[in-house]
């Protein structure tokens, strides 16, 4: 029997990103695509668009799995017109808006950016499927006439915690399908740490927190002093025996955005502390975090890639989508540093790590939800694909 033939694009998924949690994102959504495909003598076509460099894309082993790179940029005409024909020719476009830029909290330049593709896809009468995410907030009201259009024009919406679903059917009336975060199914390389003798504490530092944001002014509205208490905690965590795996999340030295560069700078000044290296891959990243006793950071993927190894995790939220993502599953042990004072969220943190325990018991089984939502996600994106685009018939 002839193998059927289906292209599908991918955007708002960064393979190649210094964001370690966007590329997250970006292959654990394609393990899962591969997957729901794998059994149904399909030649399946990957279009990729990527406004990043490609050098470090990890390309699949699947033989029936064909991969195109579309590299755009806003400021080469050319290159939009190759990625709008491109969409064109997909039978089926994913947006995933990063996981979390869906939103005016990045800025009104990045939200029109971010909904190009989206806005090209429904022009041409095109299929688009809004892959799990967070959606909003949309403070700006041109912002969220715009959500409003985009999400009402799709053709599946799904999202990945219960509070974005309840925004998408509060502006638009659609019941989007809850999920999670699909980050959750990312595999791990396998990675070795020199462990010193002492357990490990794995904690990484947002330099955009560090800096107060892309406007330099504490832009997320934290409550708690980010500097006083990443400074406050290092030493605190020592103290009680561990060494400190300085990790950043978002690799290199572009300011305001990396972590690279604050981590290395905290790794000079105290004892016991290990500056992890810049990774290539999440993959990389995973396996490193993995071999953490306990993990703490304020990049949320970095905190999935952590719970979703077993790491105790005590994940620094300083967006909702922290508090949407871990109570749909489940797991309440966060510090919100939009509400606590600078000396709540150090006492909080400590008493989180002294009650590790009682955390990892609260996480198996917040584990156990995740799975089942991602499972219950495949299942309907499968179904889905059998009644819309399977049963299109292309020979």
């Amino acid at each position: 029997m002839m193998s059927k033939k289906y292209s599908i694009g991918l955007c708002g998924l960064s393979f190649c990103s210094p964001n370690l949690g966007c590329s997250a994102l970006a292959y654990a959504f394609r393990k899962l695509l591969i997957d729901i495909f794998k059994n149904d003598n399909v030649q399946l076509k990957i279009v990729v668009f990527s406004n990043v460099d490609s050098k470090d894309y990890v390309v699949t082993s699947e033989k029936w799995v064909s991969e195109e790179l579309i590299r755009y940029s806003f400021k080469k005409i050319n290159s939009i017109k190759l990625a709008k024909a491109k969409i064109e020719e997909c039978d089926v476009v994913f947006d995933f808006t990063e996981g979390d830029s869906f939103s005016d909290i990045y800025g009104l330049k990045r939200f029109a950016l971010t909904s190009f593709f989206k806005f090209v896809t429904i022009k041409k009468d095109g299929c688009l499927v809004l892959g799990p995410q967070t959606y909003g907030p949309f403070k700006n009201k041109h912002v969220r006439k715009m959500a409003k259009w985009l999400i009402s024009s799709a053709d599946r919406v799904y999202a990945r915690d219960k509070k974005s679903a309840k925004l998408v059917e509060s502006i638009t009336g659609i019941k989007a399908i809850t999920t999670t975060d699909v980050a959750f199914a990312l595999p791990k390389d396998q990675v070795q740490i020199d462990g010193c003798g002492r357990p490990s504490f794995g904690l990484n530092v947002s330099g955009l927190l560090w800096t107060g944001g892309y406007t330099e002014s504490n832009q997320f509205g934290l409550s708690v002093n980010y500097r006083e208490y990443i400074k406050r905690l290092i030493p605190e965590i020592i103290e009680r025996g561990y060494n400190v795996h300085l990790i950043p999340h978002v690799v290199g030295d572009m300011y305001p955005e990396c972590d690279s560069p604050i981590c290395k700078e905290l790794s000079e000044q105290y004892e016991h502390c290990i500056l992890a290296p810049d990774f290539v891959s999440p993959m990389q990243a995973k396996g490193y975090i993995s071999n953490m006793d306990v993990f703490s950071g304020a990049r949320m993927h970095a905190t999935i890639g952590a719970f979703s190894s077993g790491v105790v995790t005590l994940p620094f939220a300083y967006s909702p989508k922290f508090e949407g993502l871990y109570e749909s599953i489940g797991y309440p042990y966060l510090i919100d540093g939009r509400k606590l004072s600078t000396d709540e969220a150090v006492a909080l943190t400590l008493k989180y790590l002294d009650e590790t325990e009682k955390l990892r018991e609260a996480q198996c089984k917040a584990l156990e939800k995740a799975s089942q939502n991602l499972g219950a996600f495949s299942a309907d994106l499968k179904d889905w694909f059998n009644r819309f685009i399977l049963a299109t018939d292309k020979d």
